[in-house]
């Protein structure tokens, strides 16, 4: 299991959450504007697309923010109402 720190592994999450088109945007972010944006879009499209959160993919956005320098209390306040039990 990755931490999430990989581009591509956001665009399969951005993929099944938010279809093709979705995943390219935020790959065209990541790779041509900057990564913390990237992530910060992907995590406000999974929320306004009502996207099913595990808590595994929970945990390892939580760490990649902690990454990026965004804090895991970022992820907390985007997505922890979606995380499925």
């Amino acid at each position: 299991m990755t931490d999430g720190a990989d581009p591509a592994e956001w665009s399969t999450v951005g993929a099944t959450a938010l279809g093709a088109p979705g995943a390219a945007l935020i790959g065209e972010v990541v790779t041509e504007a900057d990564p913390d944006l990237g992530f910060r879009l992907l995590l406000r499209l999974l929320d306004a697309y009502e996207a099913p959160i595990t808590e595994a993919r929970y945990t390892r956005f939580e760490r990649l923010a902690d990454r990026l320098g965004c804090g895991e209390d970022y992820v907390r306040r985007e997505l922890e109402h979606r995380i499925t039990r």
